[in-house]
């Protein structure tokens, strides 16, 4: 998550008062242990994925007729690029 981002604060403190009991612990202690929480689960899920995308993009990279059309498709975008930004306004 992007500790920066303000949508993801106002995300939290829009959230998370939700699950708070009032008459549990400390507010601010509940606070800290969901946002904990999430962070872990947000690692994990994170972590699985990019797993997943590395050993796919393995097993893609490895098979000559799926790296070719990779090559070929980044070929393509970078080309597209090149020609947006040559043909652009620059004024």
């Amino acid at each position: 998550m992007n500790v920066l981002n303000p949508k993801v604060s106002l995300f939290f403190l829009a959230l998370l008062p939700q699950f708070i009991d009032k008459s549990g612990m400390a507010v601010s202690l509940q606070m800290i242990v969901l946002g904990l929480t999430f962070m872990v689960l947000t690692l994990i899920v994170f972590s699985i994925i990019a797993i997943f995308a590395g050993s796919l993009g393995e097993k893609l990279l490895q098979n000559e007729k799926s790296s070719k059309i990779i090559n070929l498709a980044q070929g393509i975008i970078f080309t597209g690029i090149g020609l947006k930004l040559f043909f652009m306004d620059r004024t």
